[in-house]
């Protein structure tokens, strides 16, 4: 089986997309804990997360990070395909591994879906979904985490734990 596996290159190709740094920017206390250049972006994104004076740190315990997520999931939901999408899914190939949380690849359009495997809430070791674009089916892998199940969606260095629940 051919497989290809794209990342968030493909969305900077887009006219709306924020970058990383725009992104965490937009969503964190610029004034009260802004976004220490220089270091790796699973940090920036904990730095967002846990710093003192950030709005996201006055998470009581037992709540998790679905707030911030939130956030994130409403500046990367308006994401709109771009023709590089397109010529990816003109290469003859109809299986996508990717590490984005999106749905650029076929538009935002949910009704594109045909079938789904969302059993899980958090990992998406095992989530799927196939969609139907122009007559072709296409399956896709979106292994760090979907927009629409929010608690999957992978940013910082603990979601790396992960891994560890690949099955040998």
């Amino acid at each position: 089986m051919d497989a290809i596996l794209y990342g968030n290159g493909f969305n900077l190709l887009s006219k709306d997309c924020p970058s990383w740094q725009e992104l965490l920017t937009n969503i964190s206390d610029r004034e009260k804990a802004p976004i220490l250049n220089g270091i790796p972006p699973t940090l920036q994104y904990e730095q967002v997360y846990l710093a003192p004076n950030s709005s996201f740190s006055s998470l009581s315990e037992g709540e998790d990070e679905t707030k911030l997520k939130e956030a994130v999931k409403r500046k990367l939901k308006v994401i709109r395909t771009n023709e590089f999408y397109e010529k990816l899914l003109n290469l003859g190939v109809s299986t996508f591994l990717t590490t984005n949380y999106d749905h650029a690849l076929y538009n935002n359009l949910e009704s594109s879906i045909i079938n789904k495997n969302s059993a899980e809430k958090i990992y998406s070791i095992r989530r799927w979904k196939k969609v139907k674009l122009n007559n072709n089916e296409y399956t896709i892998f979106q292994f760090h985490g979907d927009i629409t199940t929010v608690k999957s969606i992978m940013l910082g260095l603990d979601h790396c734990l992960a891994l560890k629940k690949v099955d040998s």
